[in-house]
């Protein structure tokens, strides 16, 4: 599920109004939040990474757990710009990758 909110989905404003939506969520459920400046990153002939490169990502790479989801997506996010290693890109980014395990005590 795709569900997208424009609001502040990290970080409190004062001058913030907030929306919420609900969504069952699931064993073994993943939930990624992250802002504009991984979607909106540009490469040199102008054009954004886009929500389509970020999902097809996202799916290509499902069996990683997050800590390597995360850099994976950071790091084709870096190439896409034509960002050198050890080089920031333009805009900021966060990213946010919960992985929702049901509690199972070893026995």
């Amino acid at each position: 599920i795709s569900d997208k909110i424009y609001d502040r989905p990290i970080g409190i404003f004062p001058d913030s109004s907030y929306s919420y939506n609900e969504i069952d969520i699931f064993d073994n459920d993943r939930i990624i939040l992250y802002t504009d400046g991984i979607v909106e990153a540009r490469n040199h002939a102008r054009e954004i990474f886009g929500d389509g490169r970020l999902n097809d990502l996202i799916r290509e790479n499902n069996e990683m757990n997050g800590a390597d989801l995360a850099g994976s997506i950071v790091d084709a996010v870096k190439k896409w710009a034509g960002i050198a290693e050890g080089k920031t890109l333009e805009d900021d980014i966060t990213l946010i990758i919960i992985d929702i395990i049901k509690d199972n005590p070893v026995v």
